[in-house]
C-alpha cells in the first residue's frame, strides 16, 4: 500500500507542491502582514494569526487526496482501476493515511506557532479535528458523486465563508486561542462525530463501487 500511495503522489508531479508553497510560503507572508497591521495589540495579532492557520492548514488537507482520488472517479475507464485494489489497498484507507501524513508534514509549522506565541499550544489538536472533517466530508462527496472537482470548490467556498463572513454557528474554527475552552472541547467532539459519519458514508458508497466493478 505505501508504495501505491507514493507512485500516486509522485505522479502528482509540481501539483504536490501546492500545498508546501501555501502553508510554508504563503501562510508565513499573510501572518506577517497581519503581525505588522497589528502590532499595537500582540495578543490581537496572536489571535488572528492563529485563527488564519487554522483555516489554510485545514482546508489544504483535501488536496493531495482528491488529487489520488481523481484517477479513480474521474478518468476514463476507471472501473478498471477498482479490480485491482486490495481490500488494503482500499481509498478509504488511503485518505486517513494522507490525512495522517498531511498533519506530519504541518509539524513544523505547529511548532513554530507555538514557539511565536507562547501559551498557544493547542493549533495541532485544532488542526487534526478541522481537517479530518474538510477531509472526510471531500471524501464523501467525491465518492457519491464520482467527482473530486466539487469537493474541492465547496471546501474552498467554506473557508472563504468564513475568513469573510464568519459564518456564525457554523464556524468550525477556533477564534480568540481559545483552544483548550469548555465549549471549544465540545466542538472537537462534535467535528469527530460528523468526521466519522461522513467517512462511514463514504466508505458504505464506496464498497458499492467495488461490487459494480
Amino acid at each position: 500500500m505505501f508504495k501505491l500511495l507514493k507512485l500516486e503522489l509522485h505522479s502528482l508531479r509540481w501539483f504536490f507542491l501546492i500545498p508546501v508553497l501555501v502553508v510554508y510560503g504563503i501562510l508565513p507572508l499573510i501572518n506577517a502582514v497581519m503581525i505588522v497591521a497589528t502590532s499595537s495589540n500582540i495578543m490581537v495579532a496572536a489571535q488572528q494569526v492563529l485563527e488564519d492557520a487554522q483555516k489554510i492548514i485545514s482546508l489544504f488537507v483535501v488536496w493531495w487526496p482528491m488529487l489520488v482520488l481523481k484517477e479513480y472517479l474521474n478518468a476514463p475507464g476507471n472501473e478498471l482501476l477498482f479490480v485491482f485494489l486490495k481490500r488494503s489497498n482500499r481509498l478509504f484507507t488511503r485518505m486517513l493515511m494522507l490525512w495522517g501524513a498531511y498533519l506530519f508534514f504541518a509539524t513544523p509549522a505547529f511548532v513554530a506557532y507555538a514557539l511565536m506565541f507562547k501559551g498557544y499550544y493547542g493549533l495541532p489538536l485544532a488542526v487534526a479535528s478541522q481537517s479530518l472533517l474538510f477531509l472526510s466530508f471531500a471524501y464523501m462527496l467525491a465518492i457519491i458523486f464520482k467527482n473530486t472537482f466539487l469537493p474541492i470548490i465547496i471546501s474552498v467556498l467554506y473557508a472563504v465563508g468564513c475568513f469573510v463572513f464568519k459564518v456564525g454557528a457554523f464556524n468550525i474554527f477556533v477564534s480568540d486561542g481559545l483552544f483548550f475552552a469548555s465549549e471549544m472541547t465540545l466542538k472537537y467532539a462534535v467535528l469527530a462525530l460528523l468526521s466519522v459519519v461522513f467517512l462511514l458514508i463514504g466508505y458504505i458508497c464506496e464498497r458499492r463501487i467495488y461490487r459494480g466493478a
